[in-house]
């Protein structure tokens, strides 16, 4: 995780999710518990497909199920796999 991230709002996700769209591009949101620099926090931080680049963004609250309702609408839950790293929980597509 890189401490130059920039926490956004709902709002401001759905707006990076338009983007993308816009682009004919898939975002994949990772969400992450006490990741690096997050300790005590769940954040998801998308990551563009076509570009093949993690957004310097994320977002966070303090309990997942917040955190799920800051996703954009409209996306499904993949759970995690052995080969993720241990602080991801989930991913959302």
């Amino acid at each position: 995780m890189e401490v130059t991230s920039i926490r956004i709002s709902a709002l401001q996700a759905l707006t990076v999710k338009h983007f993308a769209r816009e682009s004919e591009d898939i975002l994949i949101w990772t969400v992450f518990e006490n990741a690096p620099h997050y300790p005590g926090e769940f954040i998801a931080r998308p990551f563009s497909v076509l570009r093949n680049v993690t957004y310097r963004c994320h977002l966070s609250a303090p309990k997942l199920e917040a955190l799920r309702e800051m996703l954009p609408a409209g996306m499904e839950r993949l759970d995690r796999v052995s080969t993720d790293a241990p602080a991801v929980v989930e991913i959302w597509v």
